[in-house]
């Protein structure tokens, strides 16, 4: 389980490293005592100074009241993954002596042939959300692998289960719209309790060279000569064929709709409720769910399959945008974080991916537009209409299964935004006003 002998410099500055952390929900207070639940020594001094760097580098998972962590520290604590000389380790294969690497057929194998080596050039992606990604370039073999550190930490078989089985499946298909896998590594830490525990700790997958971020892209952030409706089409039939591949090789089954709309009350009281704008909305919401369950969903049985689980623009890569074909990339399917892990376990109607896109158009119009509510609302529902319409080449939707996971969508980023990016919570709220109406608070 490794060497726990952490130094004191290092224990000493973990709470504000993870306090200051964005993939940390809080701050050093919120984040309150840390436990150290796996320490190692990844690189000494003298290591160090070899890749460029100028302090040792210490491999380390901190528990504390948000989650687990996965951290690279030097000896104050000071958290340093994306540093030169970290990434120049990695690039090489040097890894944490703790870490198990496997292959895409899960089979063991060393990070220096899944990824690294001496030739082997790497950097930092500067688009991050709730995990830290590198990408390592080896010219001489003309491949591309980018590594996924993950951050927030869960239980191995819990981590295949959601994501790596979604890749497999994709990555076996062939013509699946994403990253292939590559391989992954998990590692073995304490539990907290006397007992240990394997966790995920990075995941590899293909590198698509060029690709650029649909968000930028579809909210005018990056101009590529982009037609945005044909991109929202494309990414309609993306998203079809990836469902397709996703029953194919998962299987599905239908749940009775009685069973389908405790599961969505189940969702939505997840997200508490209580005084203030999500509890009035989550109470409206409820009025509202039960009765178009009880006259449109109650009584037929509903299909489930694995799914995305959070599927948005920015989970998605764009290639040849100027073109009548671009080419679309899809990432990460991990699940919503701030949903339980026992609901990301669970089955999903297809239309929960098609609700997270289509509310993601709202959110790209926003910006598009500097917020104008009237413009945004028409350049959505054009870019919605054109998704759909690839969607609907290959796959059906229901239209009132649909209508029900906006409102649940709707809500979760309600919930985010007030916790986290208050400067957007208009967005949400305009949406879950036009369906529900104006809660009484």
């Amino acid at each position: 389980m490794g060497d726990f002998c952490c130094p004191d410099s290092v224990l000493a500055g973990l709470a504000d490293t993870l306090g200051a952390a964005r993939f940390v929900p809080g701050d050093a207070e919120q984040v309150g005592s840390v436990e150290v639940l796996a320490c190692q020594c990844f690189l000494s001094e003298a290591q160090a100074h070899d890749f460029g760097g100028s302090s040792s580098v210490w491999w380390v998972v901190a528990g504390c009241a948000a989650g687990r962590f996965q951290l690279f520290v030097d000896a104050s604590g000071k958290e340093v993954s994306t540093t030169p000389a970290v990434v120049a380790a990695l690039a090489r294969g040097v890894v944490p002596g703790s870490w198990r690497v496997v292959d895409h057929a899960h089979k063991p194998c060393s990070a220096d042939v899944l990824w690294g080596g001496r030739e082997v050039s790497g950097r930092a992606l500067s688009a991050e959300q709730s995990n830290t990604t590198l990408v390592f370039v080896d010219a001489v073999a003309s491949r591309q692998v980018a590594v996924k550190l993950q951050r927030g930490l869960w239980a191995a078989a819990d981590h295949v289960a959601v994501e790596i089985t979604a890749l497999t499946v994709l990555s076996a298909a062939g013509n699946a719209p994403v990253a292939p896998l590559v391989g992954f590594a998990t590692a073995e830490i304490s539990d907290g309790a006397g007992g240990c525990e394997e966790v995920v700790v990075a995941v590899a997958t293909g590198f698509v060279a060029g690709a650029v971020d649909a968000f930028a892209v579809v909210s005018g952030q990056l101009d590529v000569g982009a037609d945005v409706a044909t991109v929202a089409f494309r990414l309609g039939e993306a998203t079809a064929t990836m469902h397709a591949e996703l029953l194919a090789g998962c299987g599905g089954s239908v749940v009775k709709g009685a069973q389908w709309a405790a599961q969505l009350a189940a969702r939505r009281q997840a997200l508490g409720d209580g005084e203030g704008m999500l509890g009035g909305f989550v109470t409206v919401a409820a009025r509202h769910s039960e009765r178009v369950c009880a006259h449109k969903v109650v009584g037929r049985k509903v299909p489930v399959q694995k799914v995305h689980g959070d599927f948005h623009l920015g989970q998605v890569l764009l290639s040849d945008c100027a073109g009548a074909d671009p080419r679309v990339t899809i990432l990460d399917f991990e699940g919503e974080p701030a949903r339980e892990m026992a609901q990301r376990l669970l089955p999903l109607p297809r239309e929960a991916d098609v609700a997270g896109m289509l509310r993601s158009f709202d959110y790209a119009a926003a910006v598009a537009t500097g917020m104008d509510a009237t413009a945004a609302g028409e350049l959505s529902g054009r870019w919605g209409r054109q998704f759909l319409r690839g969607y609907e080449q290959l796959l059906p939707v229901d239209p009132v299964v649909l209508s029900l996971l906006v409102v649940d969508k709707a809500l979760y980023e309600l919930r985010y935004e007030l916790a986290h990016r208050p400067q957007w919570v208009d967005i949400p709220r305009a949406k879950l006003v036009e369906i529900l109406g104006q809660p009484e608070n």
